[in-house]
């Protein structure tokens, strides 16, 4: 689950629960390959395995604390044609139970009762009701949130090789306003048999992403998170 509320922010992942030591989140290997979640597009993938005894320390060390993630991905194998698709999808996503807002008479008036029952002098005059332009800040800083995703794959195999080309694109404006995630990935997997005893192939991954992200430095956005919980 993502509760940080930035686009492109990395799914909250406990193996061993939220008792494990320093809350510390699994450790992703990727074909062999130590690394994250953001380096791999679910479409990719072939098959996860979760790994959570503690044998997970004997190969990758503390690292895998928190449990371990494997992760295989596809190859075109046992397909003698190539085979090309394309899946797309979108999705919207909105802010609920927002807090109804008071207008600025109704501040005004609120303000007058609570310092008068404090007996303290009326810090709004009566006069000013109606004169202030009310803004609704929940709805200033809310909007409909839009996903989507683009993948496109090529792959094959021959008698004595195989290929796995996968393009991906993935564009995320959660309902925060000013908060966005731009990510490309490509993948490239293959495999040669140049004699009966020598067999060769990569794994590759490239990725590229930008994130327009929220000043979260005084934990502002943490704190109206928590109040529309």
């Amino acid at each position: 689950m993502n509760n940080s509320g930035q686009a492109g922010a990395g799914v909250d992942i406990q193996i061993r629960g939220i008792t494990s030591l320093n809350n510390v989140s699994p450790l992703w290997v990727i074909d062999g390959v130590p690394g994250d979640q953001s380096m791999v597009n679910m479409n990719d993938i072939e098959t996860i395995d979760i790994i959570k005894d503690g044998a997970t320390a004997a190969i990758y060390g503390v690292r895998a604390a928190g449990g371990l993630v494997m992760v295989t991905t596809k190859r075109g194998l046992g397909q003698k044609k190539p085979k090309i698709s394309f899946n797309a999808y979108t999705g919207i996503s909105g802010a609920w139970r927002l807090p109804e807002m008071v207008n600025s008479d109704e501040y005004i008036t609120l303000k007058n009762e609570q310092w008068s029952s404090k007996t303290l002098p009326v810090g709004f005059s009566l006069d000013s009701l109606g004169k202030y332009e009310t803004t609704d800040w929940m709805d200033a800083m809310f909007k409909t949130g839009v996903t989507q995703n683009y993948d496109l794959i090529v792959s094959g195999s021959g008698e004595t090789s195989n290929y796995y080309l996968g393009g991906s694109y993935f564009k995320e404006a959660p309902s925060f306003v000013d908060n966005s995630f731009d990510k490309y990935s490509v993948r490239i997997n293959s495999d040669y048999k140049i004699t009966k005893w020598l067999k060769v192939g990569e794994s590759l991954s490239m990725v590229y992403s930008k994130q327009d992200g929220i000043n979260n430095e005084w934990g502002y956005l943490d704190g109206i998170l928590r109040t529309l919980q």
